[in-house]
């Protein structure tokens, strides 16, 4: 568990994430995935960035012409800084376990703290962030109780299968016969 210092000999307590339950999780997952397609390739170009700048091994530096493509990229709408803010929010108040300010951990509290002290809640929420949503990626661990897919399966005949928009709409269904 880290600790937060914040102004006045106050502090937070802050939790991981798989300490959150899915009533603390819910509410900033559903304003991330919110975030529009280019907002999220923004987010992303950002984050690149970030990581550039943090690298100090000059051979793993971005280019400055990727460097470049990159600050292009990130650029956010108005609609979508008021997502990401609102997700920020809600990370803060679901990620902190308890604190030692007199009122409750709310999100009119968050919004009512000084401006220093939300910006150390919200730079330490920020790399947990990635954590509230779940990875669907294969298990790499050689103890896993399911073998790696070989990608050679193939649909049963007459199987319908249906493909959806990234809304998550129905595009349409195909058959295999």
């Amino acid at each position: 568990m880290s600790v937060v210092v914040l102004s006045g000999g106050n502090s937070a307590d802050m939790r991981t994430a798989a300490e959150l339950s899915e009533r603390q999780r819910r509410p900033a997952m559903n304003a991330l995935i919110a975030v529009s397609p280019e907002g999220q390739m923004a987010i992303e170009a950002s984050r690149r960035l970030q990581l550039d700048d943090e690298e100090k091994d000059p051979k793993k530096k971005l280019s400055e012409e990727e460097r470049q493509k990159l600050r292009s990229q990130a650029h956010y709408s108005k609609g979508d800084l008021a997502l990401l803010d609102e997700a920020n929010d809600l990370a803060i108040v679901a990620f902190t376990k308890n604190w030692t300010r007199p009122e409750p951990i709310t999100l009119e509290s968050v919004l009512d703290l000084p401006g220093p002290d939300y910006d150390a809640l919200r730079r330490a929420v920020a790399p947990m962030v990635n954590d509230l949503f779940v990875r669907f990626t294969a298990s790499k661990d050689p103890d896993s109780p399911t073998a790696p897919s070989s990608g050679s399966a193939t649909r049963s005949e007459g199987e319908q299968q249906t493909d959806f928009r990234p809304s998550g709409e129905p595009i349409g269904s195909s058959s295999s016969a």
